[in-house]
C-alpha cells in the first residue's frame, strides 16, 4: 500500500586484492559483513514486513564466513537459485568468482519477481569493469504475502 518504502544499503567491502600482504583482509571483511548483517538485521527485527536490501561487492565467494554472516541474519542471496558458471561477477582470470549480490529481506525477497535475478554477462557492456553487474525485479506494488506464481497477475 501507499506508506511502503524500500530500504537499500550499498556495500564495498575491503579487497582481497592485497590479502597475501594484509594477514588482517579476511577478518576485516568479516568485521564489515557482521556490522553490515547487524544494522540490517535491526532494521528487519523491528519490522518484518520491512523491505530491505543490501547490495554491492562483499569481495568474498558465497561459502565464506562473511556471505555466511549476512545470510544468517536472516537476509537471502535473490541470485541463489542461478547456476555458478552463470553467477561469476568477478572476471579477471584466474580469480572468476561470484562477489557481487543483491541480498534481500524475507519481506522484499516474497516480492522478487521468479526469473529476474540476473548476472550481467554481456562482454560488450562490460569492457569499463572488472565486475559484471548482478540485478533483480522486485514487485513493490503488491502485498508481501508470497510469492508471485509465473502467469499470476
Amino acid at each position: 500500500p501507499g506508506d511502503e518504502h524500500l530500504e537499500v544499503f550499498v556495500v564495498h567491502l575491503k579487497s582481497k586484492h592485497d590479502s597475501d600482504g594484509d594477514p588482517n583482509s579476511a577478518s576485516w571483511r568479516l568485521a564489515e559483513a557482521t556490522a553490515a548483517a547487524r544494522i540490517v538485521g535491526e532494521v528487519v527485527r523491528e519490522d518484518p514486513a520491512s523491505l530491505v536490501a543490501i547490495v554491492g561487492d562483499f569481495n568474498d565467494t558465497p561459502a565464506t564466513p562473511p556471505i555466511q554472516a549476512l545470510l544468517g541474519a536472516g537476509l537471502e542471496d535473490v541470485h541463489a537459485a542461478v547456476p555458478p558458471e552463470q553467477r561469476i561477477t568477478y572476471l579477471r582470470e584466474p580469480y572468476r568468482s561470484t562477489i557481487d549480490y543483491v541480498f534481500a529481506s524475507p519481506a522484499l525477497a516474497r516480492r522478487l519477481v521468479p526469473g529476474s535475478a540476473h548476472v550481467l554477462s554481456d562482454p560488450t557492456l562490460l569492457s569499463g569493469s572488472d565486475h559484471a553487474a548482478v540485478y533483480a525485479t522486485f514487485d513493490l506494488s503488491r502485498a508481501g504475502a508470497g510469492p508471485r506464481r509465473e502467469g499470476t497477475p
